[in-house]
Formats: C-alpha cells, structure tokens, sequence
C-alpha cells in the first residue's frame, strides 16, 4: 500500500512537471509601456517593461520595427531577464514600432505599440501666417451664418505649443465661446494651428472689429477682421412695357423659388453635416471585447454598391479580416448593440463618408461611438474615406483622411488604406495582447457570382 500511494504521488508531481514545462509564457501584470507615444530627440528616456511568468525554456526578446534589439552603450539598456527595455538617449531615427516577445515550446505571447521620437524645432513666438478672409474684411447679411480664421505658426516646436494661448478679441476684451460665437480649433500635421470663429446667425450687434490674438512664451501677433453689413447699391429703374414687365416678374418668381429651394437644401445640408453629440463622459464604461477583425466597415445602405464591389473586395483580397453588417451583425440582437460589438472586436473602424452617411442615423452613431473608442483607449482607431463633395464635419476637422474624390491620391488610395490599417491577420485582446491563434476566415462574397451575392447581401443587411 506504501508503494502505491508513492507511485501515485510520483505520477501527480511528473504530471504537474509535464504541465508546467508545457505551458505557454503569460504576463505577470499588464505591459508597462509611456502613457504618450510621442517624444523629443535627446529628451528624458524611455522605458518599456514586460514582466514574464517564469516557465520552464521561457525565453524573451526584444523588437524595434520586427528586428530583434541588442544591448548598445548609450542606446538600448535592458533590465533583469530583460523584463525592461530602455533607450537611453532617444534619437528620431529610434521611432518605430516596438514589441516584447516571450517564447518557449508550448507557444508565445506579445505586446507591441509605437514610440515616435520627434526631432527638435528651433522654438518661436506665434506668427499668423494666414487669414479668412484673405483681406481684413468681410459682408455678411442678418441671419447669415459665417465663420473666420486665423492660422498660427510657432516653428513646430512642441515645447513652444505647450504654453500657447489662442482667443477672439472683441473691443480688447475676450470674447465668450457660446452658442452664438463659437470656437474651433483645428491643428496641421506642421504644428500649424488654426483658430476659427463661427457666427451660427448674424444679428445687427455683431458688426464690427475682431481681433484673433496668440501668445506664448516667445512674444505674441494679432490681427484685425472686420464684419461689415453689404455693401448697397443704388438700381436704376427704367420703364418697361407690360410684356416685358410681366416677364421679369415672372423670372423673378422663379429665380425666387430656385433660390428658396437652394437655401433649404443648404440648411437640411448643413443640419446633417453638423454632428453634434455630447461629449465623452470621463466615466463613460468602454465595453471589454475580444479582437477577431482588421477592420470593421461604417457605411450608408445607399452607398452599398460601390462597398460590396469594391472596397469589401479590396480588402479581403489584401487578407483581411473584415466585419460588416450583413454578414457579421448577429441576428436578433437590437442594432446598437451589433455596432458596439463590432466596432470593439475590430482594430479599426473604417467611415465611408458620404451625404447619405451624414443623413444616416445609424451611420452617425457608429461614428460617435469609434471616436468614443479612440479618446477613451488612446488609440487611433478611425479611418475615414470621403467618398464624395460632401464637407467634412467639424467634429473631425484636423483628423487626415483619404480623400477617393481626388484623382491625384487615387493612384496611391489602397496603399495608403493598408498603412492606416496595418497588417492583416494578427488579433488579441483589446488590452493589446496578441495571439497565435485565430479562427478560420470567412468565406468572402467576392467568391460569390453576382446574383449569389445579391440575395446573400439583402437577406442580411441592416438598414443604415
């Protein structure tokens, strides 16, 4: 009986050992990687750590731009079993993507980000390069809804960014950013900042000078724009005979009925182009989801054409896994919670922008709800396509997007879509954490002939 319960005992401890020399690497705590992806040459360092649970063969390496790092005097240090990584001195040419890898028999496991290291600008005073209207005036009727700018320049610096102050002026005092006179602000990939002021109706009290004023550190510039009422001119009324008098009349009407047609169409226009939600709460919840797709697609039903024929294609072609509604969206389950999901299980969220979009309510929430993602995660989650001439909305002005109306980057329009979205085929968690595995793909509707994937889009499709 002893002999048997040491035997047993025995078999339990070389399971345990078999188990554990088989068991693939995990995290101890979640990667420590810099809040902030951005840095300035020969700045502070930069430390990045990965903490390994201890495995038998468990090995961990290091990554910059796929190629394995070495320890370098004065430019990469590594901590103890190389749980951290630091550059030491950073430099621009430093920028790229960094990753930790821990490996042994039974599998791997990741953690990757981008670290960008900026070289530094000789730092300035703001400097207003540009103005709208060009000159320094501009007419504007009662009710007209206008807006103007100013476009600052301070040498790209981002110290020198830190500590600018932009505002309106009006009679030297500060003017209040309401409802009436609101403030944008919208930022270059230059450093150039862009301030604009927008009248939502003009009323006869705000005629006048206004001044838009920028200062850091370094000095200060200014300059004067001022809205006047239209210019009147005197008409010359010659008698007419009654035909030709009733003609007029009657071209009048209808320029009238033209030009009221043309102004509703404009305002329904601007409504639509016009998104305005809350703002994101700092409490708001982001919902946990497992990554399964490179990209999920935001379009209107109206604009199914062109998503179907050619960009669902595209990317699919590429070797992407691609989520959309009617193929993806799981039946039964209420619409906003399909695009919570989907936009959460993807590392991308790619807008069709459109004036059907723009009229799409749906469109409009699966919109809110990536840039919610992108401000609460930190990630530049978001893509945009401007299918057609519609104006793009404030809400995304200083964001850069594809723009497939100009012929000039069609040429280079997929391969500039595959840099945004990155490359294909590697999912995780949406902590960051990548896997090995991954699920068969799905079978592509591009395989499908015409009429098969005609009648599988409609018996699938949600509404948008």
């Amino acid at each position: 009986m002893i002999y048997l319960t040491t035997i047993l005992l025995f078999v339990d401890i070389l399971s345990a050992q078999i188990k554990l020399n088989y068991d693939p690497p995990e995290f101890v705590d979640h990667p420590r990687w810099p809040e902030s992806s951005y840095y300035i040459q020969d700045g502070p360092s930069i430390t990045l750590q990965c903490d390994i649970r201890a495995y038998t063969d468990t090995k961990l390496l290091w990554y910059k731009d796929a190629n394995i790092i070495k320890p370098m005097s004065n430019v990469y240090g590594f901590g103890t079993f190389n749980s951290t990584m630091t550059i030491l001195l950073p430099k621009h040419e430093q920028s790229g993507k960094y990753a930790c890898v821990a490996t042994n028999r039974a599998g791997n496991i990741s953690y990757s980000g981008f670290i960008f290291i900026k070289e530094q600008a000789d730092e300035a005073r703001p400097r207003i390069i540009s103005t709208f209207p060009e000159g320094s005036k501009i007419f504007a009727a009662i009710d007209q809804s206008i807006n103007i700018s100013c476009t600052f320049d301070v040498g790209g610096s981002d110290i020198a960014l830190m500590d600018l102050t932009l505002e309106w002026r009006r009679r030297g005092l500060t003017l209040n950013d309401t409802n009436h006179t609101s403030w944008q602000l919208a930022m270059a990939p230059t450093n150039d900042q862009t301030l604009l002021l927008l009248f939502d109706s003009i009323l006869e009290d705000d005629y006048g000078e206004y001044s838009c004023y920028g200062e850091n550190v370094h000095g200060n510039d200014t300059r004067s724009i001022f809205l006047l009422p239209p210019l009147k001119r005197n008409s010359i009324v010659r008698v007419q005979d009654v035909i030709v008098g009733s003609a007029l009349g009657a071209t009048f009407v209808i320029l009238a009925l033209v030009a009221l047609f043309v102004r509703r169409h404009r305002l329904q226009q601007k409504k639509y182009e016009r998104l305005t939600w809350p703002e994101l709460d700092s409490q708001y919840e982001v919902p946990e989801r497992t990554i399964e797709y490179d990209v999920f697609i935001s379009y209107s039903s109206d604009d199914l054409s062109w998503v179907k024929d050619v960009l669902l294609c595209r990317l699919e072609n590429a070797g992407y896994r691609v989520c959309i509604d009617y193929k993806d969206f799981t039946p039964g389950l209420p619409i906003a919670d399909n695009i919570l999901d989907s936009i959460y299980r993807s590392r991308k969220t790619l807008v069709l922008l459109s004036r059907n979009f723009l009229r799409s309510m749906w469109g409009q929430f699966e919109l809110q709800q990536a840039l919610h993602r992108a401000v609460s995660q930190r990630q530049e989650v978001l893509i945009v396509i401007k299918y057609d001439s519609s104006r793009v909305p404030m809400k995304l002005m200083g964001k850069t997007f594809l723009d497939w109306t100009d012929t000039s980057v069609q040429p280079h329009f997929w391969a500039r879509l595959n840099v945004a979205i990155g490359s294909p085929g590697v999912y995780g968690t949406d902590l960051g954490v990548e896997k090995s595995e991954q699920g068969p793909p799905f079978e592509s509707i591009c395989d499908l002939d015409q009429s098969s994937k005609n009648t599988y889009i409609v018996s699938n499709q949600t509404t948008h």
